[in-house]
């Protein structure tokens, strides 16, 4: 137990030192973790960057665009639909970019407070409930605009994966 809980507070340690190391030159949250995904070297992670796109777009809509498609391939199979959903996703991000950075804060929460999560790039690409979180948000938006049925295909098709 004393092992464990050294190594708990060590991870702490390193995290708010990387943090704060990373943040004193005034980045925002979420432009810190967005430098902190493009550094990781996880290939699967870079893959999904890449193929974002984005180019020289502000940090908030490439992470937007990043997470659009991410969710987008996780909930369909069939190509054609997941470019569909991407392009809604993506849509919904640019008209409300609260929903980019609340992401941003569950993942950095979720960096700080589950001893598991060694780096963002895992969290972000594997963590099923950071996943869901995310598209259970993107529903509730859709039910705050009275788009009902949306909201509930949303919903429905969360479930279903």
């Amino acid at each position: 137990m004393g092992d464990q809980a050294y190594r708990s507070r060590e991870q702490k340690l390193a995290k708010n030192n990387l943090f704060s190391a990373v943040n004193a030159f005034g980045k925002s949250d979420l432009e810190t973790v967005w430098d902190l995904l493009q550094a990781d070297s996880n290939p699967l992670l870079n893959d999904l960057l890449a193929r974002s796109g984005g180019g020289k777009v502000a940090s908030e809509i490439h992470f937007s665009m990043a997470l659009s498609l991410l969710l987008s391939e996780k909930l369909l199979l069939e190509k054609e639909e997941s470019l569909y959903l991407y392009r809604f996703l993506q849509e919904l991000y640019t008209v409300h970019p609260h929903l980019s950075r609340a992401a941003c804060s569950d993942l950095m929460a979720l960096y700080d407070r589950n001893p598991a999560v060694r780096d963002y790039g895992t969290a972000f690409l594997e963590f099923k409930g950071y996943h869901a979180l995310q598209c259970y948000r993107v529903a509730h938006i859709l039910w705050e605009e009275k788009r009902e049925t949306a909201a509930r295909f949303f919903q429905s098709l969360i479930s279903e994966r």
